[in-house]
């Protein structure tokens, strides 16, 4: 069965990612992002961060876009979700952004989602905005 088309996604209700509000990334990484703080699930979630970087900067250098290249970044989650449980809703939240993946817009938005998420691990979560303070 093929992927549904960018035009059949927006039909079914899922979006672009290029089209993922901001906030709605960040609500969604910082959800993800609270797996653990040991050691191996750091390595892990830098190790496929690593890997969508290095991609996005192979993509970058060729000036090319390869759907099928980040299609197989699939395997790699798949392996990390089956030897790292911990990391398993974020290798299928990740997969299933991928499935979404049309262009390289799309794919630098979820480099993006990636990246919040190996953050907001680090950090702990997002500061909240202090009462009566607006962010400029």
């Amino acid at each position: 069965m093929s992927q549904p088309t960018a035009q059949e996604q927006e039909g079914e209700g899922l979006k672009p990612l290029k089209k993922w509000p901001a906030e709605e990334l960040l609500t969604a990484a910082e959800g993800l992002a609270g797996i653990g703080q040991e050691e191996a699930v750091r390595t892990q979630l830098y190790k496929i961060l690593s890997s969508f970087k290095r991609l996005q900067r192979e993509f970058l250098q060729q000036r090319a876009f390869d759907r099928d290249r980040v299609r197989f970044l699939e395997v790699e989650l798949a392996w990390t979700a089956s030897k790292h449980g911990k990391l398993r809703d974020v290798c299928n939240a990740v997969m299933d952004k991928i499935s979404l993946v049309q262009d390289e817009r799309d794919f630098e938005r979820l480099v993006r989602f990636i990246e919040a998420i190996v953050a907001f691990n680090a950090f702990g979560k997002r500061r909240q905005p202090q009462a009566g303070r607006t962010r400029r």
